[in-house]
């Protein structure tokens, strides 16, 4: 059996042990973002179901964007599903040792939790391609944990060093993600509804997987589809606070033109409300009385 703990069988040493490592595996399942897409994404003839939307394609050219920790993940099931109606995509995910190869979607691989030149390079790449996409074409998007990381584009003469080291003052002071998130949104050309700008005027399904506490899609991978109500004066407000020299970074503002954003559509894909409810039924399944206390 192929489970999620590796190590299930040595864990396993009575039957409550046992109950309690299958209720963590029916979380674990039901946030497998692979498994998830395939389940609520589907294509049937031309018309392509996301959940409970649809999407007509005819003729249109359809794209793929993956970011983050679930990117690869999710890029081999959308290859899966569209088949030929795929044209192009780009997944950039967090390091690691494997090797991926898939036909029509470009991996790159990027580094978290700090940015790199590697992570900069591919969010150019990514930016590059949205900017051909044209009226009539669609752009699925995936954004998962680890995004804001991964999509540094600074403004010059900032770099990726200094983001760098930014983003580590600001975690020594103890940060909130919302305060860090606030300040990397001003801080790339592609966080803070910048992959929106991009895209325009293509049409954008953009498909989040929160890893932030109370879901905000904001705030989930500093929300590179989501129009931004921060402004630069509330990014430098957050250095104020942690005595922190704004003078020394380079911030833009996000854009804020409703027309980058009135062609794009915001699915909260996977909380972590999906794992608890799943290890709930198991629980029930089992014999238990369980109750989710809190997300």
């Amino acid at each position: 059996m192929n489970r999620a703990i590796q190590n299930f069988e040595i864990l396993a040493k009575n039957t409550f042990r046992q109950d309690a490592l299958t209720l963590a595996e029916a979380g674990y399942g039901a946030i497998n973002t692979g498994v998830a897409l395939v389940r609520d994404v589907r294509l049937e003839g031309d018309i392509l179901h996301i959940g409970d939307t649809e999407h007509s394609l005819g003729t249109r050219k359809v794209f793929f964007v993956g970011i983050g920790k679930c990117a690869i993940a999710g890029a081999a099931a959308i290859e899966e599903i569209l088949g030929d109606r795929l044209i192009r995509g780009i997944a950039l995910d967090v390091a690691n040792e494997k090797q991926h190869s898939l036909a029509k979607i470009e991996i790159f691989l990027g580094t978290h939790p700090l940015p790199s030149e590697a992570n900069e390079a591919a969010t150019a790449r990514i930016v590059e391609m949205l900017e051909e996409c044209t009226e009539d074409d669609l752009v699925l998007m995936l954004i998962s944990g680890g995004g804001s990381t991964l999509l540094c584009l600074p403004t010059a003469p900032m770099t990726c060093v200094d983001e760098s080291a930014l983003f580590t003052a600001l975690t020594a002071g103890g940060a909130t993600i919302q305060e860090l998130n606030t300040v990397r949104k001003h801080t790339s050309r592609a966080r803070g509804g910048g992959l929106a700008r991009a895209a325009y005027p293509a049409e954008v399904v953009s498909l989040i997987v929160s890893d932030v506490p109370g879901n905000d899609i904001a705030f989930i991978s500093s929300g590179p589809t989501v129009r931004d109500t921060s402004t630069v004066a509330d990014a430098q407000a957050v250095l104020a606070r942690y005595d922190i020299d704004s003078s020394a970074y380079v911030f833009t503002e996000t854009p804020k033109e409703e027309k980058y954003f009135a062609r794009v559509t915001n699915i909260l894909f996977l909380t972590n409300q999906h794992a608890l409810l799943a290890m709930q039924s198991e629980a029930a399944r089992r014999g238990y009385t369980a109750t989710i206390m809190t997300d």
